[in-house]
C-alpha cells in the first residue's frame, strides 16, 4: 500500500501549518497508519523555525516543533501530496487557483474536519500575540487534526 502524503499550508509556514504538521506527526506515532507529513507556505522563506509563541504553546502540550522548518509551496506539491490542507479561507482559495484541475479535489480546509470547533472559517493567525491566543489556536488545530486523522482512518478520500 502506498504511503499517504499529507501537506499543511498557510501563508508563511511558521505558525499554523508548521504547528499542524507537528500535531499530526504526534497523532501518527500511536497509529498503524504510514503517512508522510509536511508543511509549506504560499510565501514562505526556506529554513525558518516556528514562531516563538506557537513553539511555546506546543511545547506545553508535548509537541516539539524545533526540528521543523519553513519552506515555500512548489508546483510539484500539487501532484506529490494526496491531501493538501489549507489553514484558512484565503490560502484555500489561492491553492485552488494555483493547482492544476486534476489536483483540486485533494485540497480542503483543515477546519472542515473539526469535531468540536466546527466551522468552515479556517484558522486565522492570532490577532493578540499572547500565549493564550496561540493556545486557543492550537486547540482548534488539535481538534481538526484529530478529525482528519479519523477521516483517513476510515479510508476517506476527496478524489
Amino acid at each position: 500500500m502506498k504511503e499517504l502524503a499529507l501537506l499543511f499550508v498557510c501563508s508563511q509556514n511558521r505558525c499554523r501549518s508548521i504547528a499542524a504538521e507537528g500535531v499530526f506527526r504526534y497523532i501518527l506515532q500511536a497509529s498503524q497508519i504510514s503517512c508522510w507529513v509536511d508543511s509549506a507556505g504560499l510565501s514562505a522563506q526556506t529554513g525558518q523555525n516556528a514562531e516563538v509563541m506557537i513553539s511555546k504553546a506546543a511545547a506545553m502540550r508535548g509537541y516539539d516543533l524545533s526540528a521543523l522548518q519553513s519552506r515555500p509551496l512548489t508546483a510539484d506539491d500539487f501532484s506529490i501530496f494526496d491531501h493538501i490542507l489549507a489553514m484558512d479561507k484565503s490560502t484555500h482559495a489561492a491553492l485552488l487557483k494555483q493547482a492544476p484541475q486534476p489536483c483540486r479535489a485533494r485540497i480542503s480546509l483543515l477546519t472542515s474536519y473539526a469535531v468540536f470547533f466546527k466551522g468552515k472559517n479556517g484558522l486565522d493567525y492570532p490577532v493578540s500575540g499572547d500565549l493564550h491566543a496561540f493556545s486557543l489556536m492550537l486547540d482548534r488545530i488539535e481538534d481538526a487534526c484529530l478529525g482528519f486523522f479519523h477521516f483517513i482512518q476510515e479510508g476517506g478520500s476527496h478524489s
